[in-house]
């Protein structure tokens, strides 16, 4: 399917002029087979028909052109089937920030905020973008940026959030005066016991430690 996709996508291309008609039956087809399994079909008979068309149309007949009104309308559908799509996917921005909260501390990173707390900041692997982004002032010790950080500082990395033997004799842990946890990991609970930090935040995703003077 995708295969005939691709193929009736760059059929369109490679006309001169779109006629609106095909164009929209396209858009349709590919926002029904990405709603649905079961609508896989509908692009499927589409892709096959522009396939066919652009392939046998006689060389000689010329496309149609499209006037203003017609791109006016082709502009207007698309913005309505894009509306029809985030409408269909709940795609508002309280859902997006629901949907964030559940694997990002959301709360957690906002009561660092509120109350300031210095760095060094130590964090997990995937939530450094997201740090980044929400604490921008607070500079993160690992995220996904492979040119900063290697495969091995990677993996050293999660070895010390699983708690593998020496996770504690980690200099960047030592040196951190805050931790944003993840709260079902390994290092979180061994933090829980650790004199060297005490808990100043909790909820359902995430646990803040700070160094203890």
């Amino acid at each position: 399917m995708s295969i005939l996709t691709l193929a009736a996508a760059f059929g369109l291309g490679r006309r001169r002029t779109i006629n609106p008609f095909w164009g929209l039956l396209f858009l349709s087809g590919v926002f029904l087979s990405f709603r649905g399994s079961r609508d896989l079909w509908f692009i499927t008979v589409v892709a096959a028909a522009i396939i066919s068309i652009t392939l046998f149309a006689g060389a000689s007949r010329s496309p149609a052109r499209i006037s203003r009104v017609q791109t006016l309308i082709v502009i207007l559908m698309v913005g309505a089937l894009l509306g029809l799509t985030i409408r269909t996917n709940h795609l508002s921005d309280t859902e997006l920030q629901l949907l964030t909260a559940k694997d990002y501390p959301v709360e957690a990173a906002s009561f660092v905020e509120k109350r300031r707390f210095p760095g060094p900041l130590y964090n997990h692997f995937d939530w450094g973008g997201y740090l980044i982004w929400r604490l921008p002032d607070l500079p993160v010790s690992i995220d996904g940026r492979s040119h900063i950080h290697d495969a091995e500082r990677i993996r050293h990395s999660i070895k010390v959030w699983t708690g593998q033997p020496d996770w504690a004799s980690d200099t960047e842990l030592g040196a951190a005066r805050l931790v944003i946890a993840q709260k079902n990991l390994p290092l979180t609970q061994l933090l829980r016991m650790d004199l060297r930090f005490k808990i100043v935040y909790e909820d359902d995703v995430a646990v803040v430690f700070t160094a203890r003077d």
